[in-house]
C-alpha cells in the first residue's frame, strides 16, 4: 500500500528542508511545518541540520532543527556543540527565541555540560561574539546550577566559569540569595575557596568579593571569622589573596569585627592587614602628613564654582552658630559650628578632614579678630555647660557623636589661644 497523504506531505516538507540548494526561507518554513505535523518522525531526518544547516544566514534552519530534535534526538553535549554565535545578533527570529529558553529546559544532569560549554566560550577574547554568547548563557545557567540538587558536584565547574569571567575583568553576575540557609553558606564558602585557589592576582581576588553583589555577595561581612581562619591556615602566596577578602569584609566601625580583629594581635593578618586600624600614630608623623597631602590634593581636584548665594548662606550660618554658642542660647551650637567650619565657602563640595586645631579649618579664616575671641568664649562655655554624653556612644562603635569631639577641639583651642581660660574652668 502507498504512503498516507500525511506521510507523503511530511516527506516532501522534510526533503525541502534538507535540500541545501533551496533558498533558506522555504527551507525554514518546511522544517517548522514538518515538526508541527509529526515532531517524532521529522526529528530523525532533520537531525543533520542541527550541525550543518547549509546556507542559513539568520540561523533559522538550525533553530528549527534544534527545536525538533532536542532532547529526543540529540544529547545535551550535542546541543551545546550546535550553538554557534548568532550570525545576525539583532535579528528576532527562531534562534533568538530558542537559545534563551534552553536553560529553563535543562535537567539537573545537563548542567555540567552547560557549564563546560560556557567555560569554553569565556576562554576566548572578551567582547567577541563567542564570548558574549557564553556570557549571556551564564546569566541563565548559573542560577540554575547554584539552586540545583547537584550543586555540590558542580562547585568546581562553577568556579572555573567564574574564574574565566574574572580573568576578563568582569564580576557582574548574580546567582546568590541575600537570605541563605546553613547549606547555602557552606556552599558559598566552598566556592570562594575554590576561586581563591585559582586566583592569580590581588585584582582577581578583589573581584571574588564583588561577585553577585546584588544577591548579598560571594564574600560578606558576616564571613570575617571564617576568612580569618582560612588566612591563618594558608601558605604565603594564598594568604595574600585571603587578606584581600578580609580587607573587603572588615568593618572598622562594627564592634564584633573590631573584637575579632583585636584577637589577631601578633599574627600575620594583624601585621599585614589589621594593625593600621588600631595602632596609635603621631599626628606629626610622615604617614599622617602624607594622608593630609593626599586629602588636600583631592580637595584641590574640585573645580570651585562661584555661588554667591551658597557662600552668603554658609557665612550667615557660621555667624548664627557662633552667636548662639557664645551666648549659650543653644547647647548644640558649638559642636555644630565646629562641623560647619570644615566647609569652605569659596570651594563648594570641598570639606577639610578633622584636625585638633580649629584655627586650621576653612571657616576660621572668615572670622575677624573679634569673632575669633568670641570663638574662644564659645569654647569655654561649651566646656563649662556640656558633658561628653558617654552613655549615648561609649561601647558603640557605630555611633559617631560630635559632642565629645567638639569638647576636645575646645580644649585644644583654649590651650593654644588663651591658656589662662583653662585655669578658670
Amino acid at each position: 500500500a502507498g504512503a498516507s497523504p500525511v506521510a507523503a506531505v511530511l516527506d516532501d516538507l522534510t526533503d525541502l528542508a534538507l535540500d541545501h540548494e533551496q533558498a533558506d526561507g522555504p527551507r525554514v518554513r518546511a522544517a517548522s511545518a514538518a515538526a508541527r505535523i509529526d515532531k517524532e518522525q521529522t526529528a530523525v531526518r532533520l537531525r543533520p541540520l542541527a550541525f550543518d544547516p547549509g546556507d542559513d544566514p539568520a540561523d533559522e534552519i538550525r533553530a528549527a532543527a534544534l527545536a525538533a530534535c532536542w532532547p529526543e534526538q540529540i544529547s545535551v553535549d550535542e546541543l551545546f556543540a550546535a550553538l554557534t554565535p548568532a550570525k545576525r545578533p539583532n535579528f528576532i527570529g527562531g534562534y533568538s527565541v530558542l537559545v534563551p529558553q534552553l536553560p529553563a529546559r535543562l535537567h539537573d544532569d545537563d548542567l555540567a555540560a552547560a557549564l563546560g560549554w560556557i567555560a569554553g566560550r569565556l576562554a576566548g577574547q572578551p567582547k567577541t561574539a563567542s564570548f558574549e554568547q557564553g556570557r549571556e548563557m551564564l546569566e541563565r545557567v548559573l542560577p540554575r546550577a547554584w539552586h540545583s540538587s547537584r550543586r555540590s558536584e558542580l562547585i568546581a565547574q562553577i568556579a572555573a566559569v567564574l574564574h574565566r569571567l574574572i580573568a576578563a575583568d568582569d564580576h557582574d553576575v548574580d546567582f546568590l540569595d541575600a537570605a541563605e540557609s546553613p547549606a547555602d553558606e557552606a556552599a558559598r564558602h566552598e566556592l570562594a575557596s575554590a576561586l581563591i585557589d585559582v586566583a592569580a592576582t590581588d585584582s582577581q581576588a578583589l573581584h571574588i568579593s564583588h561577585l553577585s553583589a546584588r544577591g548579598g555577595g560571594l564574600v560578606r561581612p558576616a564571613d570575617l571569622q571564617w576568612l580569618l581562619q582560612q588566612e591563618g591556615r594558608a601558605d604565603g602566596g594564598t594568604a595574600i589573596r585571603w587578606q584581600v577578602l578580609i580587607r573587603s569584609a572588615f568593618r572598622v566601625g562594627d564592634p564584633c569585627d573590631a573584637e575579632l580583629a583585636w584577637k589577631q594581635q601578633g599574627s600575620r593578618v594583624w601585621r599585614e592587614v589589621l594593625h593600621g586600624w588600631f595602632d596609635p600614630v603621631e599626628l606629626d608623623s610622615d604617614g599622617v602628613r602624607e594622608l593630609r597631602r593626599d586629602h588636600d590634593r583631592a580637595n584641590r581636584a574640585w573645580k570651585p564654582r562661584h555661588d554667591p548665594a551658597r557662600r552668603a548662606a554658609l557665612l550667615a550660618d557660621l555667624a548664627r552658630l557662633l552667636r548662639a554658642a557664645e551666648t549659650r542660647q543653644d547647647s548644640d551650637a558649638f559642636w555644630q559650628l565646629c562641623t560647619l567650619m570644615r566647609a569652605d565657602p569659596d570651594n563648594p563640595g570641598a570639606s577639610t578632614s578633622w584636625d585638633d586645631d580649629l584655627t586650621s579649618l576653612p571657616g576660621y579664616r572668615f572670622f575677624d579678630n573679634e569673632d575669633r575671641s568670641r570663638l574662644a568664649t564659645a569654647a569655654s562655655c561649651f566646656l563649662s555647660d556640656s558633658s561628653p554624653h558617654e552613655e549615648d556612644w561609649l561601647d558603640n562603635a557605630t555611633i559617631l557623636d560630635y559632642r565629645p569631639l567638639a569638647g576636645y577641639l575646645a580644649l585644644a583651642l583654649l590651650e593654644r589661644e588663651t591658656s589662662d581660660a583653662l585655669d578658670r574652668l
